[in-house]
């Protein structure tokens, strides 16, 4: 009968008998740099093992989101008609800064003059629009002779 130490260190070299085969693809493992074994004998066998693994296992992830990025393509979709509405209306109708332009004042004054006349009962078309990531003011040409 083998002593307690003998049978352990009996089940560590069956232990490192069976550990010189990949457990991949059951080739010989090439010598290890330190104490212990290998259980592979390259990368590529770990990895092509661990995918084999983790797919029995049912651990990589699955999208349970069906409208996953669904969002982004919806949001791409409102810039665009956001372009192109900005677009449409700045080619017809003028910014803030144009209308100052036009009348000569700055952009504060015709702040100024816009509260005034709408005070005073005045109604200037005005249109608030996305352009890029700010919202600016469309004023209609049509109103200027209202602001003068």
């Amino acid at each position: 009968m083998l002593k307690k130490s003998q049978a352990n260190n009996a089940r560590l070299l069956d232990i490192r008998v069976n550990m010189s085969d990949c457990l991949n693809c059951g080739a010989v493992n090439p010598a290890s740099k330190g104490k212990r074994s290998r259980k592979y004998c390259c990368d590529q066998c770990c990895k092509a093992f661990l995918s084999k693994k983790y797919v029995a296992e049912e651990r990589y992830y699955t999208r349970q989101n069906p409208n996953r990025g669904a969002k982004a393509a919806s949001m791409r979709a409102r810039k665009q008609r956001a372009i192109e509405e900005w677009n449409t209306w700045s080619a017809i109708w003028l910014t803030r800064a144009q209308l100052a332009e036009k009348l000569g004042i700055s952009k504060p004054a015709l702040h100024c003059r816009i509260r005034s006349a709408e005070k005073r009962g005045v109604i200037i078309d005005r249109k608030s629009l996305q352009c890029g990531s700010t919202y600016k003011e469309l004023i209609n040409p049509e109103d200027i002779d209202k602001l003068s």
